[in-house]
């Protein structure tokens, strides 16, 4: 299997792992379970998550040029 197909089938595999997502309230608040087959939907989903939430907490320090 080259690259590009193995990429392929990875989505088709994540796609199909995210269409299991099932509506739950708790507290009345609206949840959404996952039952994957294929990946750790949850995992990916926590770190993508987490990666978006510390990109925009820290920001980005300008560079500092020091001249002579």
């Amino acid at each position: 299997m080259n690259h590009i197909a193995y990429f392929k089938l990875l989505a088709k595999n994540l796609f199909k792992d995210y269409k299991t997502q099932a509506p739950y309230i708790e507290d009345g608040e609206t949840y959404y379970g996952y039952d994957p087959e294929y990946l750790d939907i949850d995992r990916i989903l926590l770190e993508y998550l987490l990666a978006d939430m510390v990109a925009h907490t820290f920001p980005r320090q300008k560079p500092r040029h020091h001249g002579r």
